[in-house]
């Protein structure tokens, strides 16, 4: 029996030391050797960031990465840090990349710059999908009814109702980076995305056809992806959304930053938005190919140990000008009543982040008069001097280091919750100016409103302000529900610049030679009743200094009374339009108004490392790489004619009424029998009602 039980030890422990060894596949194209280190990483970031008027900025991410061979079904039977839950998802509905967002309010572009990650309100769902033999309706599904089950909302509303999703053809791109190419359906040639994900701007703009991103397989076959995309703006966000949120990470809400979730302030906030991404991304690289210097160029077309990575990210805005700053010019305040930290616990790394850090942005650029105090943790008064010596001579070493677990850098605060712990935690306290103003404006911001009166007929116009001193690329979709009959020959679109106005609403062609100077793309699609929404996606150049105005008409149409919603007298939520502005980045506004994520200080990532490459190797500056921007208009109320559902029960009481008397009577007069309850002794009336009444019941007895 002893020997039996030391076999079964011998081979339990060759299994995991199989699993855990270096795994190699061969790569069929190059005949080269990618090597698979199974390793699974947490990661934990806080970002805070001061706005105007008294509101605060805080956004949370959390980062788990797992480098695996993913193209063995077996990988996704072991799970370590990566959510289980994730991973069967992705292998059964055949997911290469997606993103889900939930949002409550609206994030104002032009007071706060560009959040971390724009977000529409309400949910939006973006789903790269590899073909399955199922079929993409299918896939599109299962992945719909399974995230509403997993996060507790209605999305299976998107595959339900069909005018919910849509499939743009430029306004969205993979973010990841793993074996993606540009697939032309006309040349049939393919181009690296991660080559040309920085200036993808000139690229559509020297092109007139349409790009479909693919994978490209271990036996060298090239899968073109399928997108769908959906929204649903009238879905509420609350905390059953967040529970299952929470669940997925590995430390939960118990220790590090994921201690600031707690939902009683989350969600009394001005700006609340909570995301999930899942993709692929290429990390060393040039570490993982074995190939000669000879064939570097093509190392870098190629990834051949992607890592998978998901993304966990909230984002809210604290509305800090209450009555107790109300008359005061600054604003103060700490983490813990922030978020509401019970005992003042301060805050402490998660135990299975390998890297968990606070970034606090200066914006040096403007007068916020920033103050920050660590009023916890490790004080100058708890380290003895030989630790003093040790870290001065460790910072002399190294301008990176930490002292005391804090860093400034020429953007930010930084500090490393690894060097606390929960006997000595941070306690940091801010304050700040209330009323500062921002330097510069931003770039691009669009807005969107209704045009009409009347339950007939309406409208809904859009504007993007392009205030750079040089041209932008833009790409506009919209899409509208089949129940707004669109009336395509209104569509009008007309930039005004301050030298001259260019309308290219009768323009059919899209050559720029012989049409509009700035219209670059058109695709429009008409709605199918109850079936599909009417899209509209337009690429353009946006002369510096100019005004984009498009414009459409639509009728509005009668629904039948069960396709109204329960409140119906509220009207419908029409989803936000998209708008992607390819704008340069900049070292005068990039810590002002130009996307945070994108900053090598905060966020490594994978468009910031490609502009690196390409800086050291002198074909770009850093000063004029392009980055797409995406800009969410707002959402729209929209009232269609609604009938009076109150005439139902009028008319059910009415009628019940009615045939109540009826059948009453006639029932009495056919079963009932009168007799006459008279004898002789009995008084009798002379009145001569008394007689007619007598007489009646005579001639119905007979007598």
């Amino acid at each position: 029996m002893g020997l039996k039980f030391l076999v079964v030890i011998l081979i339990l422990s060759i299994f995991v030391n199989i699993n855990e060894a270096t795994k190699t596949t061969k790569n069929d194209d190059n005949s080269s050797y990618a090597t698979f280190n199974e390793t699974q990483s947490f990661f934990e970031e806080l970002l805070i960031k001061p706005l105007p008027k008294g509101k605060l900025m805080t956004h949370v991410q959390f980062t788990t990465e797992w480098n695996s061979n993913f193209l063995e079904k077996s990988t996704f039977q072991h799970y370590d840090l990566f959510p289980r839950s994730i991973g069967d998802l992705i292998t059964r509905v055949g997911i290469e990349e997606f993103t889900l967002v939930f949002t409550q309010g609206r994030w104002s572009y032009s007071e706060w710059g560009y959040p971390v990650r724009a977000a529409p309100v309400g949910v939006e769902l973006i789903a790269w999908m590899k073909p399955l033999e199922k079929g993409i309706d299918a896939q599109w599904r299962e992945l719909t009814h399974s995230l509403s089950g997993l996060f507790c909302a209605s999305m299976q509303f998107l595959y339900q109702v069909p005018h919910h999703t849509s499939s743009p053809n430029r306004s969205f791109r993979p973010e990841g980076e793993s074996n993606i190419y540009n697939y032309n359906s006309k040349e049939d040639s393919f181009s690296s995305s991660s080559s040309s994900s920085s200036s993808s701007s000139s690229s559509s703009s020297s092109s007139t056809t349409t790009t479909t991103p693919a994978i490209k397989l271990n036996n060298g076959t090239i899968v073109p992806l399928e997108l769908r995309y959906g929204i649903l703006p009238r879905e509420s966000v609350c905390t059953e959304n967040l529970t299952p949120w929470v669940k997925l990470l590995p430390c939960r809400e118990q220790s590090g930053l994921g201690k600031l979730l707690n939902p009683h302030k989350l969600y009394d906030v001005h700006y609340h938005s909570m995301s999930i991404t899942i993709r692929k991304i290429c990390k060393n690289n040039n570490n993982n190919n074995n190939n000669n210097n000879n064939n570097n160029n093509n190392n870098n077309e190629s990834c051949l140990s992607p890592t998978l990575e998901i993304v966990q990210s909230l984002t809210i805005v604290n509305d800090l000008n209450n009555h107790q700053h109300q008359q005061q010019e600054t604003i103060e305040t700490n983490l813990d009543n922030l978020f509401g930290l019970k005992g003042n616990t301060g805050l402490s790394a998660c135990p299975l982040a390998s890297r968990s850090k606070i970034y606090i942005q200066k914006q040096p650029s403007l007068n916020t008069n920033l103050k920050i105090t660590n009023i916890g943790g490790n004080n100058n008064n708890d380290i003895n001097q030989q630790q003093q010596q040790q870290q001065q001579q460790q910072q002399q070493q190294s301008d990176n280091s930490y002292k005391n677990g804090e860093k400034e850098t020429d953007n930010f605060y930084i500090y490393d919750l690894m060097k606390y712990s929960t006997n000595k935690p941070l306690k940091l306290k801010m304050n700040w100016l209330k009323n500062f103003k921002r330097k510069f404006e931003t770039p691009v911001v669009a807005h969107s409103h209704l045009t009409g009166y009347g339950q007939e007929r309406g409208g809904i116009a859009t504007q993007i302000f392009n205030t750079e001193n040089y041209a932008i690329n833009i790409t506009y979709f919209q899409a509208i529900p089949w129940y707004l009959r669109l009336y395509f020959h209104t569509l009008k679109f007309n930039i005004e610049t301050s030298e001259r106005s260019i309308d290219s609403t009768n323009n059919n062609n899209n050559n720029r030679k012989e049409g509009s100077p700035f219209l670059l793309y058109k695709n429009i699609s008409p709605a199918e009743t109850r079936s599909s929404p009417s899209t509209i996606e337009l690429s353009f150049e946006m002369p510096p200094n100019s005004v984009a105005s498009m414009s459409i008409e639509f009728d509005k149409v009668f629904l039948h009374y069960t396709e109204h919603p329960p409140d119906a007298n509220r009207g419908f939520d029409l989803g936000s339009g998209v708008v992607t502005a390819y704008i340069k980045s900049s070292n005068g506004n990039e810590g002002d108004a130009i996307h945070l994520e994108w900053s090598n200080e905060t966020y490594n990532n994978n468009n910031n490392n490609n502009n690196n490459n390409r800086n050291k190797n002198g074909n770009e500056s850093s000063s004029s790489s392009i980055i797409p921007v995406r800009i969410y208009t707002e959402g729209l109320l929209i009232t269609l004619p609604t009938p009076d559902f109150s005439m139902l029960y009028n008319v059910i009481t009415l009628t019940g009424t009615v045939f109540a008397l009826f059948f009453g009577s006639m029932i009495n007069i056919l079963i009932r029998r009168f007799k006459n309850t008279f004898t002789g002794n009995d008084f009798v009336s002379d009145r001569p009602i008394a007689k007619i009444y007598r007489r009646i019941l005579r001639f119905i007895d007979g007598k």
